[in-house]
C-alpha cells in the first residue's frame, strides 16, 4: 500500500501554482478565480437592474441597505475564494498564519509582507469604488 504524505503548500508563487496543472487543486483554483471575477463583475453590472426603483442619485443620493448587503456578500465571497487560492502557496499560508506579526512589522516600518495585507484592503476599496460608481 502507498503511504500518503501530508499536504504541503506549493513552493512557488500563486501564478506558478495556477499554471502548474499537475499541482493538486490548481485547476479548481483557476476555475474558482474565474468564477469569482465573473460573479463580482456580473453582480456589479446587474446592480442598476436589481435596485433601479430605489436608487436616487445626485446631491441627496441614497443607496438602499439591501444593495449594500448585496455588495458585501459579493466582496466576502470573492475574497474567500482569493484567500483559499493564496493558502495553497507557502507564502500565502505563512502570511495568514503570521497575520498579527505582519501587522506589527508594518508598525515598525517593515513593509515587505505588510504590503500584501495592504493590497487586500486596497482591493476592497477598489471594489467599493466600483460599487459607488455603479450606484450613483
Amino acid at each position: 500500500s502507498k503511504k500518503r504524505r501530508g499536504w504541503r503548500p506549493y513552493e512557488g508563487s500563486v501564478l506558478d501554482f495556477l499554471a502548474n496543472t499537475q499541482q493538486e487543486h490548481s485547476i479548481a483554483a483557476h476555475r474558482l478565480l474565474l468564477f469569482a471575477a465573473c460573479l463580482y463583475w456580473g453582480s456589479m453590472a446587474s446592480l442598476p437592474v436589481i435596485f433601479n426603483v430605489s436608487v436616487k442619485g445626485g446631491r441627496n443620493a441614497s443607496i438602499p441597505p439591501t444593495a449594500i448587503l448585496y455588495f458585501t456578500i459579493m466582496v466576502i465571497v470573492t475574497m474567500l475564494i482569493e484567500l483559499w487560492v493564496a493558502l495553497h502557496t507557502k507564502r500565502g499560508l505563512r502570511l495568514m498564519r503570521n497575520w498579527g506579526e505582519t501587522l506589527l512589522q508594518a508598525c515598525s516600518c517593515e513593509f515587505a509582507e505588510a504590503a500584501t495585507i495592504c493590497s487586500i484592503f486596497l482591493s476592497t476599496m477598489a471594489r467599493y469604488d466600483t460599487f459607488c460608481d455603479v450606484m450613483m
